[in-house]
């Protein structure tokens, strides 16, 4: 099954989602939109406050690659979030838009 997680759709629980993974992640990542050619360090909290700007569902995939450990979030063009650790399996879907949390 497939999550749809697109922005107007529910984003305060996506930016809850998105802060979860703090604890996988770290507080900074580097994100990266594989497309573009482009990364940047920043914040998980900050990239998770402002997700509607940093990200484009209907064109963009952006990774959010760990500094310090083996794992990453992926946010497809889509829609649909990853969650990954080089060092075991990938969890997919991870997100469930009408699940009650």
């Amino acid at each position: 099954a497939r999550s749809a997680l697109g922005p107007t759709r529910r984003p305060a629980a996506i930016r809850s989602r998105l802060k979860a993974f703090a604890a996988d992640l770290g507080e900074r990542v580097c994100a990266l939109w594989p497309f573009e050619n482009f990364a940047a360090e920043i914040a998980l909290d900050d990239f998770a406050e402002h997700f509607d700007v940093l990200w484009y569902p209907a064109s963009d995939d952006v990774w959010l690659l760990s500094l310090h450990h083996r794992r990453f979030v992926m946010l497809n063009h889509e829609e649909l979030l990853l969650a990954g650790d080089l060092g075991g399996p990938v969890r997919w879907p991870v997100f469930q838009p009408h699940s009650h949390e």
